[in-house]
């Protein structure tokens, strides 16, 4: 007896199918996923770096406090990026074009760009960009970790922190509030009153602290 072994077209269009709605489910999370880890590794390494380049800035200081440096003081941000950083280009006291035009919030109800004041901005050679803006408690930071490229929402690529006058970087809505209870529940209450809902990323950061470099939201 003899056997016919192979497939008909119909099978193989439900063969297909099947395949395409497989991929349709999965290749989306993978690629997301592994976005969020590209963000994230970025993102601790403009942290790391900047926290050591903050201790080099203290060590030039002769130990004294942050916002008596030339960069709390804000009499010389742009020296600091050039001493410490391989800049790509200089957008001086303007975001853009070292940022994009504007971000908008992860649960897409708020938009717009962040407000410049007395800071300065660079985008860096691995195409980050960085923004200190300093106050009379310390600086305000924001970050994009891959400049002014998509996706530009806050909290995946933007993201917002503060510089203390100890020289230490946390999360915070400004310089002067640290902190009234412990760093975790600080960080958890601005992370539930801002994170989804901020196109600066407010509150984000702080929670991928909270979570040990993880970004779980």
């Amino acid at each position: 007896m003899k056997f016919k072994f192979g497939f008909t077209l119909i099978e193989l269009l439900m063969a297909l199918a099947i395949i395409g709605i497989i991929a349709a489910l999965t290749v989306p999370a993978t690629v997301n996923r592994y976005q969020r880890s590209t963000q994230l590794a970025q993102l601790k390494k403009i942290y790391t770096n900047l926290e050591h380049n903050l201790t080099l800035l203290q060590s030039e200081n002769y130990r004294g406090t942050f916002l008596n440096s030339r960069v709390g003081d804000g009499s010389d941000i742009e020296g600091f990026f050039n001493d410490y950083y391989s800049v790509k280009r200089k957008c001086d006291n303007a975001f853009t074009p070292c940022f994009a035009n504007s971000y908008r919030s992860i649960d897409g109800t708020n938009s717009g760009s962040f407000p410049v004041f007395n800071g300065f901005a660079v985008q860096l050679d691995d195409d980050s960009s960085i923004y200190i803006e300093t106050s009379d408690q310390g600086a305000n930071v924001r970050v994009d970790v891959n400049g002014p490229e998509p996706p530009n929402i806050g909290g995946r690529d933007l993201f917002h922190f503060v510089i203390y006058d100890d020289y230490s970087i946390d999360e915070g809505a400004t310089p002067t509030d640290k902190r009234d209870g412990t760093a975790q529940q600080d960080r958890t209450g601005l992370f539930n009153t801002n994170c989804i809902s901020s196109f600066v990323g407010l509150g984000c950061f702080g929670k991928i602290l909270n979570d040990d470099w993880k970004m779980n939201y």
